[in-house]
């Protein structure tokens, strides 16, 4: 019987959520391959998934002790009147304090970032910045990794240790597009052998490897 797509919608919610079990997903993908409706509204909430997911890296001690400066600096002095004009400087000051730690902390690299499809990201342990990532697609998707540029072939799932360059291929294909950066390597692992460039295109599964260029 025919997936509905009333039941596509609470299959594709489900798998968002990490609660769908693997019969209901291949099934939603069948759909999906063949639905162009469904296939946009999954898409639509896997990006907002993603939004109410961004969690941006909080500010260092050191910048939050930097803002508390600026804002408090002379609250504990008395102000003469003819000192009082002196104040707005002081926050100005204080204000463009502010934005450029906020532009520090904004320009600093990602470690990921979705750039498509219907990629779902995990962590083995959200208190450990260490900890791999888990990246799931079942119909395909691309994503940012460091240096390098990732795209998932359909039901494709890999693991990436952002502090190492080391991707982990658990199932599917993934093409992998690598800018070239001298003294860094990037590493792809499957079960059975390794992979490791410096800067090259090249497509791999569980039983082989080939190149696009480099």
């Amino acid at each position: 019987m025919a997936l509905s797509c009333r039941k596509a919608i609470q299959i594709s919610l489900a798998s968002l959520g990490g609660h769908a079990p693997d019969v209901d997903r291949l099934e939603l993908e069948d759909h999906l391959a063949t639905c162009a409706r469904c296939g946009e509204d999954h898409g639509s909430l896997t990006w907002v998934r993603q939004l109410r997911a961004y969690d941006p890296d909080p500010l260092t001690t050191t910048a939050r002790e930097n803002i508390r400066r600026a804002l408090l600096a002379r609250t504990e002095e008395k102000v003469a009147p003819r000192r009082r004009l002196a104040w707005p400087l002081v926050l100005a000051g204080a204000g463009m304090a502010v934005m450029a730690i906020v532009g520090v902390v904004a320009l600093r690299p990602v470690p990921y970032r979705v750039l498509g499809g219907d990629v779902e990201v995990a962590s083995a342990n959200s208190h450990d910045a260490s900890a791999p990532l888990r990246f799931r697609a079942i119909v395909g998707g691309r994503v940012s990794l460091g240096t390098a540029t990732a795209d998932l072939a359909r039901n494709t799932e890999v693991s990436w240790l952002k502090n190492k360059q080391v991707l982990t291929l658990v199932r599917g294909t993934i093409t992998v597009d690598v800018e070239h950066q001298i003294g860094r390597h990037f590493e792809v692992r499957t079960p059975a052998f390794t992979v490791e460039v410096v800067g090259t295109r090249f497509t791999v599964q569980s039983n082989g490897v080939s190149t696009e260029r480099g």
